[in-house]
């Protein structure tokens, strides 16, 4: 996620869906997917998207980064049935929702949004 603002985007919450179904955690969310990871095989890392924390201005933050060859394969079923929604605000209190595949941000009313939790591992 590339923030292209002048301030700081305060992460309201983030989602993950596979098959559009919110997912709890990651790990439980790569198995879905079909990975089977082997010991050494794969690293995987995740960006707490928590309530609360910040994408300084010009700053990039990788939301998942799973690095497998095995994975790699499932890759164009992944982009299928995968999806991540992204709710962050400004210091104005202004909040929008980007979503994987969306080319531009739908601005909300953070309570629109209350069902938007932190991904975990």
């Amino acid at each position: 996620m590339l923030n292209v603002g002048f301030h700081p985007a305060i992460i309201g919450g983030a989602t993950l869906y596979v098959d559009e179904k919110p997912q709890a955690s990651l790990s439980t969310t790569l198995r879905r997917l079909g990975f089977k990871p082997e010991h050494g095989d794969a690293t995987v890392t995740l960006t707490n998207l928590g309530p609360g924390a910040a994408i300084p201005s010009g700053q990039s933050l990788p939301l998942v980064r799973v690095e497998s060859r095995q994975f790699a394969a499932l890759a164009p079923t992944v982009a299928q049935r995968s999806r991540v929604e992204v709710c962050y605000c400004s210091m104005l209190q202004q909040c929008w929702l980007k979503s994987t595949g969306q080319n531009y941000p739908t601005e909300v009313n953070t309570s629109d949004r209350s069902d938007l939790t932190s991904i975990s591992t």
